[in-house]
């Protein structure tokens, strides 16, 4: 593992360098917090966290981190609650298209083995109790959307059985139809000025074989609340059915007091730094990336889209790994350098732009929150003047960085 240099590295390389390691630093309530990827905090490296700790915590207050401002506390739900800057964002693009369905996250998952399916309801009831982004719903008053926060009312789990369906079609109908039924329910638009805005579904093939599909729009969900939904869920499922209490532990704010905390973070001087930053990144002329297409692009925008996944070969993948340390640059850098230079050596074109997103989750209280945190930030990289391959890390790694420093606006 690469070490990094001595106490005399200036505090930005220090943090560069850091970062390069995939070393994560944020200021939460005052102190300093640190998470690492396994095996890269040596002894060593934690000695000089250790002795640098005061350095870093003012650079981290000069960067305009997360920690300026009032506290992240609870807020009174009797005013308005405004919505995020990211929120904003969704609402208005979804209030010129309310029948489209682009910003609804869903998942099927097949469930064998026996099914408590009542204990599955009181499981996502109480999940919708513990978190308000859950019973959350945006009204607006003119073209100004604000939060709406229902009461908790018990939810009741849409269940279709097929079982009978499955002996007189034959499985492979079946299937067919329940796909069609499940993609239907996908595509079905929500309304974000009455709520709710996500819903859940049991089909039930066999006692011992179900489909359990949710969709949920974005304004409320993002990746990382993913996570915090099946985690929570499976866990109170569990205790649910054997009758136990779930051992959830309170979650200290909700995201209706993060909205307000980060309005009033936005409204200070933080808002016009990042401003300023933000307007000097993206000015000067910006030209269309022209790769080599075989068919003309759409004139409107038609939401088709796709991804594919693949492995890289070990042999390859050890190497990308080996490149990535010795070069002291994350994996997210080292990929984004490569492919910065496949478009430019596709579009012949020296600016290159790509958006990239981020969590945005900098403070522990909202590590276990469900809501629309992430933030799709631009990283606009330069090319110009023949760079090496390292060259080009570097700008990579320094336009990663500031747009994480000033990735709130």
């Amino acid at each position: 593992m690469a070490e990094l240099t001595g106490a005399a590295t200036p505090i930005e390389d220090f943090v560069a360098e850091l970062a390069g390691l995939d070393v994560k630093l944020w200021l939460d309530g005052g102190q300093l917090r640190c998470n690492a990827p396994n095996k890269v905090l040596t002894p060593r490296l934690q000695a000089r966290l250790v002795e640098r700790k005061a350095d870093l915590c003012a650079f981290l207050g000069r960067a305009g981190g997360p920690d300026g401002g009032p506290d992240l506390t609870p807020v009174p739900r009797a005013g308005e609650i405004p919505l995020t800057q990211s929120q904003e964002r969704i609402w208005s693009l979804s209030a010129m298209r309310p029948e489209a369905s682009v910003y609804n996250k869903t998942a099927a998952y097949r469930l064998h083995g026996a099914l408590d399916a009542p204990a599955l309801e009181r499981s996502l009831d109480q999940l919708q109790r513990r978190h308000e982004m859950l019973r959350t719903s945006f009204p607006a008053t003119g073209r100004k959307p604000r939060q709406d926060i229902a009461p908790a009312v018990p939810l009741a789990l849409a269940i279709t059985d097929v079982q009978r369906d499955l002996g007189r079609l034959g499985r492979e109908a079946c299937e067919k139809l329940i796909g069609q039924f499940l993609l239907s329910e996908a595509e079905r638009p929500f309304d974000l000025q009455r709520g709710p805005l996500w819903r859940c579904h049991l089909v039930r093939l066999s006692p011992d074989e179900h489909i359990f599909s949710f969709t949920i729009h974005h304004i409320i969900y993002d990746g990382f609340s993913k996570d915090v939904f099946l985690r929570e869920l499976s866990a109170l499922y569990r205790a649910i059915a054997a009758g136990e209490a779930p051992g959830l532990a309170p979650l200290p704010v909700q995201y209706a007091d993060f909205a307000v905390w980060r309005r009033h973070q936005l409204s200070s001087e933080l808002e016009a730094r990042q401003f300023a930053f933000w307007r000097q990144r993206l000015g000067g002329a910006v030209a269309p990336l022209c790769l080599p297409i075989d068919h003309r692009r759409s004139d409107r925008p038609i939401h088709a889209g796709a991804s594919r996944s693949f492995e890289l070969p070990d042999r390859l993948a050890g190497a990308v790994r080996s490149l990535s340390r010795s070069a002291r640059a994350s994996l997210f850098v080292l990929l984004h350098a490569a492919y910065a230079v496949m478009l430019n050596r596709y579009s012949g074109q020296e600016d290159i732009i790509v958006c990239s997103p981020m969590a945005a989750r900098d403070r522990s209280e909202l590590e276990n929150l469900i809501g629309y945190f992430n933030n799709i930030v631009v990283l606009r990289i330069d090319l110009s003047g023949d760079p090496s391959f390292n060259e080009v890390l570097g700008r990579v790694r320094r336009a990663a960085l500031e747009a994480h420093d000033n990735q709130h606006l």
